[in-house]
């Protein structure tokens, strides 16, 4: 009597089976790793929307905490969107003027000495005059302050928005200026 040699592997069934959980299992990752990856793109997003705004932030307090004045520029145009400082060169030598405007059709901040923009995607960007006393310093319809608004300015603050990928990000601050108009 000869044996048959038992057989080995799968039946068409159980391969058929086995398919069909392993598709099952790599359409539930797909949709994991799916959603996790556009929750790091979101969670992205908002990093850089928040670090456009630290910088923003971190220059604009150097700046003007440290001018020697708050300046009138006729010609800006920015209304109370932008604010003008003059700074001492390093050889104290003479003044810089450095000005931070909003181009509300591009959403580019801009800093206006060196003409760089300080970031993109603003959707937002406002000065606001504060007197001794942190009332409001209004500006005149014209849309800017002049020599004897600017006298009584003791603080400045901005208001910044920043959208990156959909995902916008917002802050305010306050500026104490060191200089006496």
């Amino acid at each position: 009597m000869t044996r048959r040699p038992a057989a080995c592997g799968f039946s068409l069934l159980e391969l058929m089976i086995a398919v069909a959980i392993g598709g099952v299992v790599l359409a539930a990752g797909w949709a994991w790793c799916w959603s996790t990856t556009g929750a790091c793109a979101r969670v992205g997003n908002r990093a850089d929307a928040a670090t456009s705004i630290a910088f923003v932030r971190r220059l604009t307090s150097v700046e003007v905490s440290g001018a020697v004045r708050l300046v009138d520029v006729p010609d800006c145009g920015c209304g109370d969107h932008s604010v003008t400082v003059a700074l001492s060169t390093i050889d104290a030598r003479s003044l810089q003027l450095v000005s931070y405007a909003w181009d509300s059709r591009r959403g580019v901040v801009w800093r206006k000495a060196s003409g760089s923009h300080l970031t993109e995607g603003a959707r937002e960007f406002a000065v606001t005059y504060y007197d001794g006393e942190g009332e409001v310093v209004p500006v005149p319809s014209a849309g800017r302050l002049t020599g004897d608004g600017l006298a009584v300015v003791r603080q400045v603050g901005f208001r910044l928005s920043v959208a990156v990928g959909g995902q916008v990000v917002s802050d305010a601050w306050r500026v104490a200026l060191r200089c006496s108009p």
